[in-house]
């Protein structure tokens, strides 16, 4: 994560050498959600490169079918670049494999539903799941950025990152994008450490001061977390509470997805795989079950005797010896004549 931190240098534009492959990138930076086409004189004044080497630039660009001139001669993006950014990228990967369940959370939430990743100072989002009829605006955007200390998914993925990078990253500039934006480090900090203990992070008002965000973190291999998951809802008391079990499900199953939790076996010896260990209890290859009366002695212990129950006489042994009853029987007959 250092890397992508120190790798964000080269976004701004302030590099050590502007070399032509430096500026051919700046040129295809200049496009966004906000500017899906531009002409050539916009290109050159977004990428800050002069106007005859860029469309010397975007005439290349344009031959090796990376960028498209249309009928109107506005440049954007080419279906190329799209292609070729699908090919490998394990961004590409992530979010196929975590469609199929952001499909059932927005089902279910009713609410908007984005999945991102931390790169640099910034969060990336790969993929947004836009609700009909939704309370509150999204401002976010497929391939949208945000600043890491503006929304809940910058903060639950910077919250599981290690120390030196949370300091990296809450030293650098902190800039609020509402009134009620948090820009203090010790603040941060404070959120940070709330994030980890409770398992989600919770904004309300940063990006927009009617929406709300909650989001949850997606662990990878090794437990690492590698991505997040979360929903946009309207900036009111108790609407929280509802979204984070649904979230922290759906989370759980794109890390199985992804390999989460997976535990290395032990590759086998040279005499072929060990054999298991007998269970508590087995004497002789056979199993001897606990008795009632073991409970709560451990096993291995010995064995206490087998309580005997106490003998109960019959009924009829009850009111004195067989001899006596024998003679109230008999004068019972004579009496009653039988």
């Amino acid at each position: 994560m250092d890397a992508l931190v120190t790798g964000q240098a080269h976004r701004s534009g302030s590099t050590p050498r502007d070399n032509l492959l430096t500026r051919a990138v700046r040129i295809l930076e200049a496009f966004d959600a906000g500017h899906p086409s531009l002409p050539v004189a916009a290109i050159a004044r977004r990428a800050e490169i002069p106007v005859p080497t860029t469309y010397r630039l975007v005439g290349e660009l344009v031959d090796l079918g990376l960028l498209e001139r249309g009928a109107d001669r506005r440049v954007r993006v080419g279906v190329r670049m799209w292609e070729l950014a699908s090919r490998s990228s394990a961004a590409v990967s992530l979010r196929d494999v975590a469609i199929p369940f952001m499909d059932d959370l927005h089902a279910a939430v009713r609410q908007h539903t984005q999945l991102a990743v931390l790169e640099g100072t910034e969060v990336l989002y790969l993929e947004r799941k836009s609700a009909r009829g939704a309370e509150v605006v999204n401002i976010t955007r497929t391939a949208s950025r945000l600043p890491w200390h503006s929304c809940s998914s910058g903060l639950v993925m910077v919250a599981h990152a290690p120390v030196a990078t949370q300091e990296k990253l809450l030293a650098g500039h902190l800039e609020p994008l509402t009134r009620l934006s948090e820009t203090d480090p010790a603040e941060l900090r404070r959120h940070l450490a709330e994030t980890r203990y409770r398992g989600y992070a919770v904004v309300h008002g940063w990006v927009h001061e009617e929406a709300a965000g909650v989001a949850v973190p997606v662990r990878g291999p090794g437990d690492q977390v590698v991505a997040a998951l979360s929903v946009i809802i309207a900036n009111e008391e108790g609407r929280v509470a509802p979204m984070v079990p649904a979230l922290l499900t759906t989370a759980r199953g794109i890390g199985r997805a992804l390999g989460a939790g997976a535990v290395a076996t032990p590759s086998p010896g040279a005499d072929g795989p060990a054999r298991p260990r007998a269970p508590a209890g087995r004497r002789g290859g056979r199993v001897r079950l606990r008795r009632p009366c073991d409970r709560g002695r451990p096993t291995g212990s010995p064995r206490s005797p087998r309580p005997r129950p106490a003998r109960r006489r019959p009924p009829s042994w009850r009111g004195g010896s067989a001899r006596r009853r024998g003679r109230a029987a008999r004068r019972s007959a004579s009496r009653t004549g039988w």
